[in-house]
């Protein structure tokens, strides 16, 4: 399923959705697994930055340690927020949403089953980002500020992200198989490629302008031989 929908437009795939689960759930449903591919996205190139090995942090703080820093918390709150989006309630304020949760009303009777108790695990394993979206990414509590008394917030870690969005690829997964859709593989969406050519290229750079220096000091290299670049 992964290779045929490479060689689609998001038009066509979107069809194939709606041909075998009907315009209503269909439509919803695309726009769910799309959802939930760029979260899956962005988790892998998280990962692969910041969560892999210690080298791979110690690569991105001597090239930029503040940028990369924030970089890694502006991520961590996207990745949050983008689980709470996806798992949120089917409506809030009076406006629907398009979230998980609006699958059971969707979804063939005999399928309902199996929603409503894969949406118990997800509501579960998702509750540690609603409370950090509701508390500190998307509103401030103010009891959390230094010296007041407050709730701490929820654990929220890597192994917290993964049984999340493991818990939601179970529910989609599920749908599209009663449907007779290959599961998808979503570990296989490899934003993790551009990840690891970015620290390939920040090693690179970093060895180059260490030998450089290196020649410098030993008289190898003169100033006058090195040519100045443009800025990017």
């Amino acid at each position: 399923m992964y290779g045929e929908r490479r060689r689609l437009t998001a038009s066509e795939v979107e069809q194939q959705y709606v041909a075998k689960m009907g315009a209503k759930l269909g439509k919803n449903f695309f726009w769910l697994i799309n959802d939930y591919s760029i979260l899956c996205m962005k988790w892998q190139g998280y990962l692969t930055l910041f969560g892999t090995r210690k080298e791979r942090v110690d690569l991105l703080n001597k090239s930029a340690r503040v940028f990369f820093g924030l970089l890694q918390h502006i991520m961590w709150n996207d990745i949050l927020l983008s689980i709470s989006r996806i798992t949120d309630s089917p409506e809030t304020c009076g406006k629907k949403n398009l979230t998980v949760h609006c699958l059971p009303g969707l979804v063939d009777g005999e399928l309902q089953s199996v929603v409503t108790a894969a949406l118990r695990s997800i509501s579960e394993n998702c509750k540690f980002a609603v409370d950090w979206r509701n508390r500190l990414i998307a509103h401030r509590d103010r009891l959390l500020a230094p010296k007041e008394p407050a709730r701490p917030l929820a654990e929220a870690n890597r192994q917290n992200v993964n049984d999340a969005t493991e818990s939601i690829a179970f529910l989609l997964n599920a749908v599209q198989k009663h449907y007779g859709l290959p599961e998808d593989m979503f570990d296989l969406i490899g934003a993790e490629l551009d990840a690891e050519n970015l620290l390939c290229m920040l090693r690179d750079g970093i060895y180059y302008d260490e030998l450089q220096h290196k020649s410098l000091i030993n008289g190898e290299v003169h100033l006058n031989d090195l040519k100045d670049l443009p800025p990017v």
